[in-house]
């Protein structure tokens, strides 16, 4: 059986403290408990996902919703290129990271490098206080 406050701050311990005095979970149904347990579950997992976990494609996905554009187009000779645009700021796991979308490189008649997203570390987010 797995500790339930290992990785919780002390502020996160307070919290959860306070949530289990008032939520009376002596007074729920096995229902009521089972959907609380998933509820659990899902926020733990949301809170332990870290950047290396996610695939290639979901973090790109996760950068398109925070605001990087998509301007990727299609040509006759090298097919699809990726092309991506702006900057966005994204927090992965408790980290934030600064996303910056890159254009491809090279001419119309050579394209020398695709276009891409990349994921910058943020000084002081919480995982490097730690």
């Amino acid at each position: 059986m797995r500790n339930p406050e290992m990785g919780l701050s002390p502020e996160q311990k307070d919290s959860a403290q306070d949530v289990w005095k008032n939520m009376e979970v002596y007074k729920m149904s096995a229902e009521q408990l089972r959907a609380l347990r998933k509820e659990i579950e899902l926020a733990e997992k949301a809170l332990t996902t870290d950047f290396e976990s996610l695939s290639p494609s979901e973090r790109y996905k996760l950068a398109l919703k925070a605001g990087v554009r998509d301007k990727s187009y299609s040509t006759v000779r090298y097919g699809t290129i990726s092309d991506y645009s702006g900057e966005a700021e994204v927090t992965v796991g408790g980290r934030k990271y600064k996303v910056v979308g890159h254009g491809p490189r090279g001419t119309a008649e050579y394209v020398s490098k695709e276009g891409f997203i990349e994921f910058i570390p943020l000084e002081g987010s919480e995982s490097e206080e730690k």
